[in-house]
């Protein structure tokens, strides 16, 4: 076996289970972060291209499987790779950095090398004091590629977009450029992961037998809390309509799916692409619903009217903050009479749901409560509320940064979005923590 990805867990499977116990009332209300459960498409799409290039891969979804370590640590001392590449978010840095000490214990001739988000705008915290021997920035279907094809003995020093240490110090090739054309990435391959277990979940949170899909990279947009342009960049890129119907019909045919969640950042950001999706998948009549995520003020009339007549059920809107202080500072560019008027033009045709954060820099307890009436007063049907926790790669964690307001290692000790060690708003962290379980209850209730 050349290569193993692995999608870590976050929790152990009886925190899982604790965790699924005890908060199935704020999922079942729309609540994604107190359950984080969403399938590994990024190591999918990869591993779908590699093997498109003639490489042997092999994923292991220990979230997924609710695996315990020590049965993943089996698995790869019985497949004794060449190589083991595990994602890696922030949220997950601190589960990744354990995993990559017990595998090189383990396989101590294992290259051991992480990629994603963390990696991409954290290069040398992930990498200093760490058992992770090589780090891939940005999109890696192409430099994983051209690395498998000189490792071992090869100049892989040269591939674009990777890190390492040499001799106590940080070397960085020079960033890889997108993908131009995501269209000529294969599918990513479902059936590498228990697709079954993310659409049991998703019944829960959604109220579809679905999985997700991602057909888009990168985001055009300016919001201050997001790190999406710094690991995929400013230019919206998306798979033709035609591919993402086709795609859509093939999880169909082989998972019996009801309904697919797009978890683009903005599903719906060129009108003309996203009425053409509509029109082929009204065409092929599918039984399939569908959920998208994008903003208040990308919506119109029309393209509802349509969306709902091809089997769109609920919109995730990006609404953050009923406060005008806070969407100012978070550079929405959205107002608060744009998140009332798109709501209800949205709810004449679907659902709608509602992502939140509170415990923004500079906000107050006022801010915060002008965030929890107003969405008391917008009749979603369901909403997703975080805490603020700063995001390397975004502009307001390069502020708190420069401010010496936070500690880049100490921050990614624990980043969940649903309880935070430090508060960087005016409130203080255990009112905060309070506030939030407050509002959670309040809808779930």
């Amino acid at each position: 076996m050349h290569l193993v990805l692995i999608n870590p867990s976050l929790f152990s499977p009886e925190e899982y289970k604790a965790r699924f116990d005890k908060f199935l009332d704020w999922v079942k209300k729309g609540n994604m972060y107190v359950y984080p459960f969403e399938p590994p498409l990024g190591l999918a799409s990869l591993k779908a291209a590699l093997e498109t290039g003639g490489f042997k891969v092999e994923l292991i979804d220990q979230q997924g499987h609710t695996m315990e370590r020590s049965i993943l640590l089996e698995k790869l001392r019985m497949y004794r790779p060449g190589i083991v590449g595990l994602t890696c978010m922030t949220s997950t840095f601190p589960v990744v950095r354990e995993l990559a000490a017990a595998i090189k214990k383990e396989l101590p001739e294992t290259l051991v090398i992480a990629g994603g988000v963390h990696p991409t705008v954290c290069p040398g915290e992930t990498l200093m004091n760490s058992a992770i021997d090589v780090v891939f920035r940005g999109e890696a279907e192409i430099t994983l590629k051209k690395f498998l094809a000189t490792f071992p003995g090869g100049p892989w020093q040269e591939t674009p977009g990777i890190g390492y240490m040499e001799n106590g110090n940080l070397v960085l090739t020079d960033m890889p450029e997108p993908v131009k054309d995501i269209n000529e990435l294969p599918m990513p391959d479902y059936h590498s992961f228990p697709a079954a277990n993310y659409m049991e979940y998703n019944s829960h949170l959604r109220g579809i037998k679905g999985i997700s899909m991602l057909v888009s990279r990168g985001c055009p947009y300016e919001c201050a809390f997001c790190a999406v342009k710094a690991t995929m960049g400013r230019g919206w890129r998306a798979r033709s309509p035609e591919t993402v119907v086709a795609e859509i019909k093939k999880l169909h045919r082989q998972f019996g799916i009801e309904g697919v969640w797009f978890k683009d950042s903005i599903f719906n950001m060129n009108k003309g692409w996203f009425q053409e999706f509509c029109e082929r998948l009204l065409a092929e009549k599918l039984p399939v619903t569908w959920q998208f995520n994008t903003r208040v003020d990308l919506l119109d009339e029309g393209s509802l009217s349509l969306a709902k007549e091809a089997g769109l059920n609920q919109i995730d809107l990006g609404i953050e903050s009923g406060s005008p202080r806070t969407l100012e500072r978070l550079k929405k560019k959205t107002t608060v009479e744009q998140i009332v008027s798109g709501i209800k033009l949205a709810k004449k045709y679907v659902r709608v749901s509602g992502f939140f954060m509170i415990g923004c820099p500079g906000e107050t307890m006022e801010d915060i409560d002008m965030t929890f009436n107003l969405a008391r007063t917008l009749e979603l049907d369901c909403c997703s509320w975080s805490i603020y926790n700063p995001l390397p790669g975004s502009e307001l964690f390069d502020r708190l940064a420069a401010e010496g307001k936070l500690s880049r290692g100490k921050v990614a000790e624990e980043v969940h979005f649903t309880r935070v060690p430090v508060s960087f708003c005016e409130v203080p962290v255990r009112e905060l923590n309070d506030k939030y379980e407050e509002i959670n209850g309040y809808f779930a209730g």
